[in-house]
């Protein structure tokens, strides 16, 4: 086993704790949103406020903003991925409950992984398979 010192140790834990608390108010709060504004504009503004978030966190951290050729490269994955994936989110909150609806978004690691396999573009390794379960 691999040495930790204590902060480390105290780092992952507030990291976990952080997540969770993050990760499970999500679904709650987006329950809350869709009641008070249809889900294509609440997706819309949780996009654009995580994109205000991550370039905040580029410029603090003077790291350089994504080249015009990348960004073309990622415009399909990133709409996939991001907008699609919360609008459907939020729209199946209106139908389902939002433990279920947690439960489900769960598993995108697993069909990403999934997909991946199919198109033989990734190796199945553990620390992934770990995560994925």
């Amino acid at each position: 086993m691999i040495p930790y010192s204590f902060e480390t140790k105290i780092k992952a834990r507030f990291s976990f704790i952080a997540i969770s608390i993050i990760w499970g108010s999500t679904w709650s709060i987006s329950k809350l949103g869709i009641d008070q504004m249809p889900p294509v504009n609440l997706a819309c503004m949780r996009n654009f406020m995580a994109g205000i978030i991550m370039l905040t966190f580029f410029f603090i951290n003077g790291m350089a903003l994504p080249t015009l050729k990348q960004i073309k490269k990622y415009i399909l994955l990133s709409f996939l991925l991001f907008t699609a994936n919360t609008l459907l989110s939020l729209y199946s909150l209106a139908y389902i409950p939002t433990h279920i609806a947690a439960i489900i978004g769960c598993t995108s690691p697993f069909f990403i992984y999934v997909i991946a396999q199919i198109k033989k573009r990734d190796n199945a390794n553990n620390p992934f398979l770990i995560g994925c379960t």
